[in-house]
Order: C-alpha cells, then sequence, then structure tokens
C-alpha cells in the first residue's frame, strides 16, 4: 500500500500498489470515516497501514463503509458493510447498528456519523457513493474508476445515468474505487465527457452491427480484433455484450 497522500484538508487516500484500489479516510478530529470499495474492504485483522495512521493521527474511533451494490429497493447487506472500529491497534470490529429502512430514503440516501457526509445512490439502487455538498468531494465507487475504460456494470445507458447526476453534483473532487482521483471541476468535467464518449462509441458499434444482420459472436469477436491491442480489450468486450444485452431488451 502508498503512502497515505492528502488529496485536501483532512481527506486522504491510500491506494493499493497491486490493483490501485483507493481507500479513502475523511478525518474529524478523534473521528475518522473510511470509505472503501466492498472488494477491498478490510478483514477481521484490519488494514495495518491505516490503523498506524489513524494512531499517529488521533483518531480513537472510526466508522467503515464499502461501497458495493445493493440491488432492488433493499439495501443488500452481502455487499455492504458499515461498522464501528475501536484504534486499539489489535484490528478488532465491532458492529456498528445499519441505519433502519425508514431512516433510508427513497433514494437509498443517508447521513454518515461525520458532519457534511452522506452516503447517497448516483441513480436509483445501484451506484452507491460517498458525498460532501458543501467541500464537492466525491468518492464515486465504481462510477468513473477505469483507467481506460468504464466498466458498464448495468449496461450503457445506467452508466450515462450516473454520469448526469455526478455532472448535477459538480464536484471539484472524485475519488473513485479504483484507478487515480480526479481534481477540479474542468478536470472532473472532462472526465466524464470521456466516459460518455466511450459509452456512445459502444452503442454505435452495437446497432451498427445489428442493422448489418450480424448476431452477437461476430460482434464481439470483431470488437476484440478491433481492440486486441489495448491494455483494456476484455472491459470493452464485456461492454460490447452488456450494451448488447440491453439493447435486447429496448427491443
Amino acid at each position: 500500500m502508498s503512502e497515505p497522500t492528502e488529496l485536501a484538508p483532512n481527506i486522504w487516500l491510500f491506494q493499493g500498489e497491486a490493483d490501485s484500489a483507493n481507500y479513502g479516510a475523511v478525518l474529524a478530529r478523534e473521528t475518522a470515516l473510511l470509505v472503501y470499495a466492498a472488494a477491498n474492504a478490510p478483514d477481521e485483522t484490519g488494514t495495518p497501514p491505516i490503523n498506524e495512521f489513524l494512531d499517529s493521527r488521533g483518531v480513537d474511533r472510526w466508522a467503515v463503509i464499502t461501497l458495493g451494490e445493493y440491488s432492488g429497493e433493499e439495501l443488500d447487506t452481502s455487499h455492504w458493510s458499515y461498522m464501528h472500529m475501536d484504534n486499539d491497534m489489535s484490528g478488532k470490529m465491532s458492529g456498528y447498528p445499519w441505519p433502519q429502512k425508514e431512516t433510508v430514503d427513497t433514494d437509498g440516501n443517508f447521513e454518515l456519523p461525520i458532519p457534511g457526509w452522506q452516503f447517497l445512490s448516483l441513480y436509483g439502487p445501484y451506484a452507491p457513493s460517498v458525498h460532501n455538498a458543501t467541500d464537492g468531494i466525491l468518492f464515486s465507487g465504481y462510477v468513473l474508476a477505469g483507467e481506460h475504460a468504464p466498466e458498464l456494470c448495468k449496461g450503457g445507458q445506467e452508466y450515462l445515468r450516473e454520469l448526469e447526476h455526478i455532472e448535477k453534483l459538480d464536484p471539484k473532487l472524485v475519488v473513485p474505487s479504483h484507478g487515480q482521483p480526479t481534481q477540479g471541476k474542468r478536470e472532473v468535467r472532462a472526465r466524464v465527457e470521456r466516459d460518455k464518449q466511450y459509452v456512445y462509441a459502444v452503442q454505435r458499434h452495437v446497432q451498427t452491427a445489428k442493422a448489418a444482420g450480424h448476431n452477437l459472436d461476430r460482434t464481439l469477436q470483431a470488437a476484440r480484433t478491433a481492440y486486441e491491442d489495448y491494455p483494456f480489450v476484455e472491459t470493452h468486450v464485456r461492454n460490447v455484450q452488456r450494451v448488447w444485452e440491453e439493447e435486447q431488451v429496448a427491443c
């Protein structure tokens, strides 16, 4: 894990060296909010470099929220955790009460234990994030996480809606679950636009292939051949298949 970087006052980033996974730490006096992606959440032993950092900062209690997905209208606790930890250097965790259904509004949003911070859904229940509207900071989960191409987990249209929500939030710092943060409103808008143009290109590819009477296998092979020299070829082929299936449903 890399050395911590202070992205903004009291906003720290740790990054996994092997997979570029991001671990965020928001400090507020003796309390901290840790934001992880679901895939890199700490296990029972905790995350020693972060434990040591928090101890050096005099933090004695913190909450952890993992940004995974939840399905339907209900929070899926098999993908989510929200817990309290005591900084006794043992890494032990004690359960923190998950918000009751009546405390979560219709968009799946709820306030977090540090003032100004809120869990929110970028669009419906599929794009969880952590946001501070006053400071313009967004931990965006899987949205804007692709170094070369986004992962269209829910298809192209869903991802475009998530990007539109980010545009409305107008953040000046975006920290995804993996990859490099984007700082500055102009840079964030450019990053959003890049992902938009990629989605449009995939949609055009699928629509053109269908208009020509090509089946899915032929379309995927063409996508693989066209991008075989690019580092994101496998991500791209998956995205073409997802958009194809999405277009099938739309028809």
